[in-house]
C-alpha cells in the first residue's frame, strides 16, 4: 500500500476586501512526487477546531470571510488516503482595516 507523503508549504498572497468581506488567496506547491489527486483546505477561527471548507485539484484557493482571526491548513489526498497537514497559516483581520 502506498501512502501519500509530502510537505505542503501554505502561502498567503495579497489580501483584498470589499466592504466587510475579505478575500484570502492561498497557494501551495504541488508535492514533488506528483501523486496527489487533490487538496483539502481546512479553516478554524479562535473558537473552533479545524473544519473542512473545500477540496480542489488546483494549487490555489481563495477563501471569503468577514473580519476576525483565521487559521488554515491544507492536506493532499489520493486513492490511498490523506497526507499530514501543511504548516498552519494564521491571520487576523481587524474591524477597522481600510
Amino acid at each position: 500500500m502506498y501512502k501519500l507523503s509530502l510537505l505542503i508549504t501554505l502561502l498567503l498572497f495579497s489580501l483584498s476586501y470589499s466592504s466587510t468581506v475579505f478575500s484570502i488567496p492561498l497557494a501551495w506547491d504541488a508535492p514533488n512526487s506528483n501523486n496527489a489527486d487533490g487538496y483539502t483546505i481546512y479553516r478554524k477561527d479562535r473558537h473552533t477546531l479545524f473544519e473542512l471548507i473545500t477540496s480542489t485539484e488546483e494549487e490555489t484557493y481563495t477563501d471569503t470571510v468577514t473580519n476576525g482571526f483565521y487559521c488554515y491548513v491544507v492536506t493532499a489526498y489520493n486513492t490511498f488516503g490523506e497526507s499530514l497537514p501543511s504548516n498552519q497559516l494564521c491571520l487576523s483581520i481587524p474591524k477597522d482595516i481600510h
